[in-house]
């Protein structure tokens, strides 16, 4: 079992999840194609030099102004759609766009489309990928021309879920001539899902009604207002899809990339800071706790609940809730009985933690509720929960855990009518009881331990913005603490490993193969594709010469086997002793490791290593600080190469 949600075990779930997804359907309905053409067959999965546009287009509109969309279907390859949504699942850099987070009335974004959460990539690598020339190349028969001199000027991957509110708007003006382009990523879609993207007429009747599908392509004149329209209440996933605008002005698409390379070094740079008030950490005053508990809860067990107000100014509360518009931001829509089911997190570095002024208060809050003074974090992270999530009764460590758990809520000027209380049960079963509820308060710190079942709730519907609960948690030693962090960045790096890198490999030496995209087909949209995959990886040698896109040589950065570029470790599986590598054989409450057969022997290497620093330290985590250090530092850095990699070779 499962006892955290924390921000690494975010990533490794989602990248599992592409294995095996999560949306439960029937094989891919490949349904007769409406053709302006005469329709053909099309059961090659081709590069972009011979694609049958003309086989592929279902359906034309027209605006009464004339302006045009146009619908093709199975525009890209599964081996395409499986990589596009394999690096914006598990290695997408998510922004949310909403201007003041905590307006929970007009909820206002930076962008017209009002869609809050994005993920923008380098546009000029994209285009420059197969994948992007055959979107070129679509526009091109869509304007009915050879060579249009169309460009990219923005690329983003983009995410609405129930209860969000996207608004009609309009690429550019007419003036401009620019094309947009929509590729549907989603999964198995039921007619009862919603969904769909409305084009509208100037005088605001609609134009176009357009189903989402998986690999649909929707190109149109840039001057038609639109909107996405959210998935319904039912559907608990996020509808997930990628809009590329071009444009004919060398002028603009020199402008975008310029802003995207400012704003991505900016975000970069705010990441790799210190964490906010880490300059006035030695300023922290020795307060008397005891004058700011406003509340204190015991369970019928024992165990305790705190809860202190005004042990924050109002300038230090701002300086952290503007960090985290700046932060790394993991969602996970997976539906998981043993977590808290919060979809979106907010993570920090813990060393970086420790030097702050919010930790040294915190620790002061820590000894004062257990009595003991060596508490240390090992998850950092903020909870952002909106009105139509889906939040679940949880505990956040193992029964046997000594550990606690710190919030601060940090939404201003928060109504009592707007919800959003955490809820604390007497036990983790449909038959128990409340023992208390707090309702969210700026600036208001609630503790309590780990073992304690509880939930935050999402805010009233009319609440239109994000719930903002900074969540810390702590073991009783940094020892413990940095064992804790260890096994949860090692799901990470595993699955990195063997989850993220060894499919993307696979997918790009196996892309264009029949068998195999058929294969990917399933994969994408059932939880049954085992058995397809293996059929299709054994009758590989039917496949006559090189799949297209597959490179056939080695990287420039001369690692890695052929046909994929800078690939890190070895893909061969390694058997290892359950006892030698188990952390709980060590520490009984460290969280349960789950092996996987398929684990690379540079993994396997890496834990053999660091388990092996843990039995040295004596009991001492400051000795543990820098192996930490370097391992987490390795996975940033395999997270930037394998998220480029994957672009580059698209």
């Amino acid at each position: 079992m499962r006892y955290h949600k924390s921000v690494s075990l975010v990533a490794i779930v989602l990248v599992f999840a592409l294995w095996q997804d999560s949306v439960v359907g029937k094989k891919y309905d490949h349904q007769k194609k409406k053709s302006h053409s005469k329709e053909k067959p099309h059961t090659k999965y081709s590069a972009a030099g011979n694609f049958d546009f003309d086989a592929h287009l279902t359906k034309t509109f027209r605006t009464l102004s004339d302006e045009k969309i146009s619908v093709y279907d199975d525009f890209l390859r599964p081996s395409d759609i499986y990589l596009l949504r394999l690096y914006v699942v598990s290695l997408g850099q998510w922004e949310h766009t909403l201007k003041d987070p905590n307006d929970g009335i007009k909820a206002e974004t930076v962008d017209k489309d009002h869609i809050t959460w994005k993920t923008r990539i380098n546009f000029a690598k994209l285009e420059k990928t197969s994948v992007g020339q055959r979107l070129l190349a679509g526009v091109n028969h869509f304007l009915n021309a050879s060579e249009s001199k169309y460009h990219f000027y923005e690329a983003a991957f983009k995410l609405v879920r129930r209860g969000d509110i996207p608004l009609i708007s309009t690429d550019a003006s007419p003036e401009e001539k620019d094309i947009t382009m929509v590729i549907q990523l989603v999964s198995k879609w039921k007619k009862n899902d919603y969904g769909d993207i409305l084009f509208y007429d100037q005088d605001e009747e609609v134009a176009a009604a357009i189903h989402p599908r998986l690999a649909r392509c929707i190109i149109f004149d840039a001057s038609i207002p639109y909107i996405h329209k959210p998935p319904s209440i039912d559907y608990k996933f996020g509808q997930m899809f990628l809009t590329i605008k071009l444009t004919k002005s060398e002028e603009k698409v020199k402008e975008f990339h310029d802003q995207w390379k400012l704003k991505y070094s900016k975000r970069n740079a705010a990441r790799n800071a210190d964490f906010v008030t880490a300059h006035k950490s030695k300023e922290a005053p020795k307060l008397d706790i005891s004058k700011y508990q406003t509340k204190k809860v015991e369970t019928p067990d024992g165990k305790k609940i705190f809860v202190f107000d005004g042990l924050f100014k109002n300038e230090e509360l701002e300086e952290l809730r503007q960090s985290i518009k700046n932060a790394r931001f993991y969602y996970d829509d997976s539906v998981d009985s043993g977590t808290d089911n919060v979809q979106w997190i907010a993570g920090f570095n813990i060393d970086s933690y420790t030097k702050s002024y919010f930790w040294q208060i915190q620790k002061q809050v820590a000894a004062y509720v257990s009595g003991k003074d060596q508490w240390y974090p090992y998850d950092v992270a903020c909870n952002m929960i909106r009105s139509a999530d889906h939040t679940q009764i949880h505990t956040d460590c193992a029964d046997v855990a000594d550990e606690w758990t710190f919030l601060l809520y940090l939404n201003p000027g928060w109504k009592s009518s707007y919800g959003g209380e955490t809820a604390y049960t007497t036990n983790n079963s449909d038959i128990s009881e409340f023992v208390t509820e707090v309702r969210p308060r700026y600036g208001r710190v609630v503790i309590f331990q780990g073992t304690i079942p509880h939930s935050a709730r999402p805010p009233a519907h009319d609440f239109k913005g994000i719930r903002y609960s900074f969540a810390v948690k702590m073991a009783n030693t940094e020892h413990q603490a940095r064992v804790n962090r260890f096994m949860e960045d090692f799901r990470l790096y595993k699955g990195l490993i063997d989850g993220t890198l060894q499919s993307a490999k696979e997918a790009i030496r196996m892309r264009g193969r029949t068998r195999y995209e058929k294969s990917l087909i399933n994969r994408l949209t059932t939880d049954e594709m085992e058995p397809e995959l293996e059929q299709a990886q054994g009758n590989e040698e039917e496949e006559e010469g090189p799949p297209p896109g597959y490179k056939g040589e080695r990287g420039p950065e001369g690692e890695g086997e052929e046909g994929y570029e800078g690939q890190e470790g070895e893909g061969e599986g390694m058997e290892q002793d359950r006892e030698e590598m188990d952390p709980t054989r060590i520490y009984t409450h460290a969280y349960e490791f789950e092996e996987n057969e398929g684990a690379s022997k540079y993994v396997m290497k890496e834990f053999d290593t660091i388990v092996s620093n843990i039995k040295s330290a004596d009991g001492k985590g400051e000795k543990l600080r820098e192996p930490l250090k370097n391992f987490v530092d390795r996975l940033a850095s395999m997270h930037v190469k394998t998220s480029d990699k994957i672009i580059r070779n698209l």
